[in-house]
């Protein structure tokens, strides 16, 4: 096991804003030397995020194959786990093309051992981080830590022993930090190079199949194990391996989608995520809240996520019927403002859906369009489409039968970004103006 002595901290791969190399879809490099603000401006540093991460695939590759090493030689109860920031665990963790035996939540409770990946969640939280990593390492676990480097820093100076770290960027755009955007796709990016890293190593991992797709839930029930006499929730491995895939390869596809992904929603939905933006600030200086609600693996911890600016609140619960809601309990009204991240569709709870429009709140939908009889904005909604394709998975592995990595969750939280971005953008010039 590796001792994160402060020297060490000179390996970590931190992942700044030094790229000049993403070049506008639509045009030249010079496009970065424009000055942008607000929703422009976070999408410009997003490029500049992927950049970077295709820069230190190299370092990225390293980690997932001593991960994949461990994985692939230990005993078959020796599993994978993500915890710390929610943000990052949510995204990697039952999850549409993701590992299927990846835990989460569960594993504190069932004494499990396996690789585990753990991402920081902040200052205020360094603490409380290296006591569940000390826990988890107790366990027998073997900790990959994922990070902003300075926290990683620290933890070389207290003697943390970890099988490797990896740096996540903090940087802020226009008021907005960029830490959860870095860490789903350095999270999606390492999931890539390890599946590779096993592939070369002769074993295939078991990969999620979306439930939207008619043979995703068949696919689960056939890989549960038993709680009773397994520390794992799913199979490890595919009876049948499939061709060694090279280092670098799937993780540049699922950057090189990305994206492209992320240039198409640019292109097409800067301005609803402009107009979403304005009428949240609209409802707050007519004193209205922000909400927030949706179906998706990341959204629902952005707003306890301590990088992002503290403009939404998860959505009050709505009051059962026939009842009086508690004095005190905020009631959603015509003066908020809710923004709804949806899935593939404006349908995830009709009930929540009904409980925003019956309050007279003006609302911002998003989700895919490939179900259009279900995308269906009422005259007076906002609506921001999400460009990503049905079976939510896009990187393919060459003899599997499933495409792996979505891009999803990072378009989602590209979307929340823009839109935080453009809110302090628009605030900021309204305080300038007087």
């Amino acid at each position: 096991m590796t001792s994160m002595k402060p020297m060490f901290v000179l390996s970590f791969v931190v992942l700044g804003l030094l790229s000049g190399c993403a070049t506008n879809p639509g045009g030249g490099s010079s496009w970065f030397e424009q000055p942008a603000v607000g929703a422009e401006a976070y999408y410009r540093e997003s490029l500049r995020v992927l950049d970077d991460v295709r820069r230190d695939l190299p370092a990225i590759q390293r980690s997932a194959e001593k991960a994949a090493a461990i994985y692939c030689s230990t005993w078959e109860d020796y599993g994978i786990a993500s915890e710390g920031s929610a943000v990052f665990y949510g995204e990697l963790v039952g999850r549409s093309g993701g590992v299927m035996a990846i835990g989460a939540w569960w594993p504190r409770e069932r004494g499990f051992r396996g690789v585990l990946l753990y991402c920081l969640r902040g200052p205020e939280l360094f603490a409380a981080d290296l006591e569940d990593i000390a826990f988890f390492r107790g366990l027998g676990c073997k900790v990959f830590l994922f990070g902003p480097a300075d926290l990683l820093e620290r933890a070389a100076l207290c003697g943390v022993e970890v099988e490797g770290a990896l740096a996540i960027p903090t940087n802020d755009v226009a008021g907005v930090s960029m830490y959860d955007f870095a860490s789903v796709a350095i999270g999606w990016t390492w999931t890539c190079e390890f599946v590779a890293a096993c592939t070369r190593l002769g074993q295939m991992p078991v990969m999620f199949q979306s439930i939207m797709v008619p043979t995703g839930m068949d696919r689960i029930h056939r890989n549960q194990l038993d709680p009773a006499t397994s520390l794992r929730m799913y199979n490890k491995f595919e009876p049948q391996t499939v061709p060694p895939i090279a280092a670098g390869k799937l993780g540049a596809e699922w950057l090189d989608i990305a994206g492209q992904r992320l240039a198409t929603m640019y292109k097409s939905q800067t301005k609803p995520i402009q107009q979403a933006a304005q009428a949240a600030v609209d409802a707050r200086a007519n004193g209205g809240a922000l909400y927030l609600t949706g179906y998706t693996h990341v959204l629902g911890h952005i707003p306890t996520s301590k990088y992002n600016p503290p403009h939404f609140a998860p959505l009050p619960r709505m009051p059962k019927p026939d009842t009086t809601p508690a004095e005190g309990t905020p009631m959603l009204g015509p003066k908020d403002f809710v923004l709804g991240m949806g899935y593939n569709d404006l349908e995830w709870d009709l009930a929540k859906v009904d409980y925003v429009r019956q309050s007279g709140a003006k609302v911002a939908w998003s989700s895919t369009t490939f179900k259009p009889d279900r995308v269906k904005p009422r005259a007076g909604e906002l609506f921001i489409a999400q460009p990503w394709e049905y079976g939510d998975a896009d990187v393919t592995v060459p003899g599997y039968d499933v495409k792996i990595a979505p891009t999803s969750g990072l378009i989602s939280v590209e979307i929340y970004g823009m839109i935080n971005a453009e809110i302090n953008a628009i605030t900021q010039k309204q305080a300038s103006d007087h």
